[in-house]
């Protein structure tokens, strides 16, 4: 996220995520909170599954 090349999507990313959070009864800060940890998953998981398994894994 700390892209220079890609910030300004992440900044959309996080503004479209944060009108969904709107609608919920949250303070700024909740919803800062919410937004990172949906985030934190996503990005996280992509991140996961993005990696090639070990040979040595898939051998034993």
């Amino acid at each position: 996220m700390r892209n220079t090349d890609v910030q300004g999507n992440s900044l959309r990313l996080y503004e479209k995520l944060g009108r969904q959070t709107l609608r919920l009864d949250l303070t700024p800060r909740q919803r800062f909170h919410a937004v990172s940890a949906v985030t934190g998953v996503v990005v996280g998981t992509a991140a996961d599954l993005g990696v090639e398994v070990p040979q040595y894994l898939l051998a034993g």
